[in-house]
């Protein structure tokens, strides 16, 4: 089994965590105006969110509140992006050559830890970052940032379960001698 497609779900996997976690928009918030009774609305990312003053995107200083589910969608954000590195890493190097089961068996386990970890950034969107101070009646929404963490868990979870397919594929081939293709048995 080839697994230069996997190899590419899990870059692409990790593109879109890396730009989860960078982005100023993972969730938007929208709300009244307690002082105007007008809607007004903001982005917030997991480091870095919109300023009410000129809509510029900066790192957040210590006036805003971050609960626990913030700090965790944090951790997490960085997890995702250092496992999924590590996890797609030997798949990059070893492009186009054969690799032992044991490595394949290894991706696949390090790619389902990504999916879990981006996964868990989502943990965000329920965070104090939708409640905001001076808004009423808010309501918050995935953006970009939100939708990439999706993208990265799914395309996580699949290049996951499709190195796990190749294990078994190629562990049942080679039991039957014919061997794999693209994947070799390592020291017994």
């Amino acid at each position: 089994m080839s697994l230069g497609c996997v190899s590419g779900m899990a870059l692409a996997a990790w593109a879109c965590i890396i730009t989860a976690t960078a982005v100023c928009d993972f969730v938007k918030v929208e709300g009244t105006n307690d002082v105007t009774g007008g809607t007004e609305s903001l982005t917030r990312g997991i480091w870095k969110g919109q300023s009410f003053v000129d809509d510029s995107c900066s790192k957040y200083d210590g006036s805003v509140f971050k609960n626990t589910k913030w700090h965790t969608a944090e951790a997490f954000s960085i997890l995702a992006g250092v496992v999924g590195f590590c996890a797609i890493c030997p798949l990059i190097v070893a492009c186009g050559k054969k690799l032992f089961i044991s490595q394949v068996a290894g991706m696949a386990g390090g790619c389902l830890k990504a999916s879990l970890c981006s996964g868990l950034t989502l943990l965000f969107k329920s965070s104090s970052a939708c409640q905001v101070v001076g808004l009423e009646n808010t309501k918050c929404s995935l953006k970009l940032g939100g939708n990439c963490a999706i993208a990265a868990t799914v395309l996580f979870a699949v290049s996951g379960c499709m190195m796990s397919c190749a294990v078994v594929a190629a562990t049942k081939m080679e039991e039957e001698g014919q061997g794999g293709v693209d994947v070799e048995e390592g020291e017994k």
